[in-house]
């Protein structure tokens, strides 16, 4: 349970959003997902490790030429 609020913080700071407490944090963390056009919070991962893995590309590339 106390992984799955650490996850909803990380979410909360990287999307700009404010937490709430430990008994309503799931509800809250399925809002703003959605609100921020995300299934769940494994989507949002995934996004992010898409993210990362473009960025490390591009790094890649420019630093080619």
């Amino acid at each position: 349970m106390y992984d799955d609020y650490d996850d909803y913080e990380y979410i909360c700071k990287m999307l700009n959003e404010k937490t709430v407490g430990l008994r309503e944090f799931l509800d809250h963390e399925e809002e703003i997902l959605v609100k921020h056009g995300f299934k769940d919070k494994y989507d949002y991962f995934q996004y992010l490790n898409l993210q990362e893995e473009r960025d490390k590309k591009i790094v890649k590339i420019l630093g080619e030429s």
